[in-house]
């Protein structure tokens, strides 16, 4: 289970805006769950009163107030945009700069197994369009993980993108 943190701001005027923090556990990135609890109880003095709506100058407060840490930052900038989306009826593309003319390519997910299951799970996601792929690898065993990759290149399509994530878990030598 996660530890994720859930951010509203409510402005005086009845908006209420809503953002998220949830770290992938304390070993994967450098960012703690209960971290972001701990920041915001440090920012929330000087960021009462200010307004949600003008990104740079909460920007600035939280940065002169607790230097790095995008982790805490980041489901207060998330509640701040979903305010100035409210605000102004601006979808969240247009508030970052716009959408682009070409889609971004999504990636499905698919957790290690028998090199056939993982197979059998691409070719569902291909189904549903899906033509990149992050396959988890890198279990206690690195030769079923080796197993599993050579698998699963036989079976990859050419216009498909795939990327091995071994989740930290190979060592150097692992992965030579």
């Amino acid at each position: 289970m996660l530890d994720a943190t859930f951010v509203r701001i409510d402005t005086d005027d009845g908006i209420s805006g809503w953002g998220e923090g949830t770290p992938w556990g304390h070993t994967y990135v450098p960012a703690h769950g209960p971290g972001i609890r701990a920041g915001i109880e440090t920012l929330a003095p000087v960021l009462i009163g200010a307004d949600p709506r003008q990104s740079g100058r909460i920007e600035y407060l939280m940065d002169k107030t607790l230097p790095g840490h995008p982790y805490v930052k980041s489901p207060i900038d998330m509640a701040c945009l979903d305010i100035a989306g409210q605000v102004t009826g601006q979808p969240l593309p247009n508030l970052l700069g716009g959408c682009f003319g070409t889609p971004t390519r999504v990636m499905s997910s698919v957790s290690s197994g028998s090199p056939e299951s993982m197979v059998a799970l691409i070719k569902k996601y291909r189904e549903r369009g899906y033509r990149g792929h992050s396959v988890k690898v890198g279990g206690s065993n690195t030769d079923l993980d080796i197993q599993r990759i050579r698998y699963i290149e036989e079976h990859r399509l050419a216009d498909e993108r795939i990327l091995y994530d071994v989740n930290r878990a190979w060592t150097r030598r692992c992965a030579v």
